[in-house]
């Protein structure tokens, strides 16, 4: 399933809607005149894309580029992401990460006892 007509049904919040994070080859979703839409319609996209966090974590890092999260989101309603909403995306995917902590080189290279002194 790649196109998922959904507009004009009375999805009430993004909990009725979380299973389609599970279709993982989605590539356009439309919401369009649903109430989860009128209550914030800007803000509802990227809580619809965040729904789509773990394809996301499976699928990038924390150095991911705006490209690559692009390039993984559906299409919502017939657009793409804006910029802004990759923004924010982007901040919620890594936000409860740790950091990767790369130790220090440890050298492992013998250290030579001092030379003895010459004898006179």
């Amino acid at each position: 399933l790649k196109t998922l007509y959904l507009d004009h049904n009375n999805f009430q919040d993004i909990a009725s809607i979380a299973g389609l994070a599970n279709l993982p080859e989605l590539t356009s979703l439309y919401l369009e005149n649903n109430p989860l839409v009128g209550a914030d319609p800007k803000g509802y996209r990227v809580r619809v894309f965040d729904l789509f966090k773990e394809r996301r974590m499976t699928s990038l890092n924390q150095s991911a580029t705006f490209r690559e999260l692009f390039l993984i989101l559906p299409k919502l309603d017939g657009y793409h992401a804006s910029r802004k909403e990759l923004l924010r995306i982007r901040g919620l995917t890594f936000k409860n990460t740790e950091p990767v902590v790369v130790p220090p080189v440890v050298s492992t290279a013998r250290t030579l006892p001092p030379s003895p002194a010459p004898e006179n």
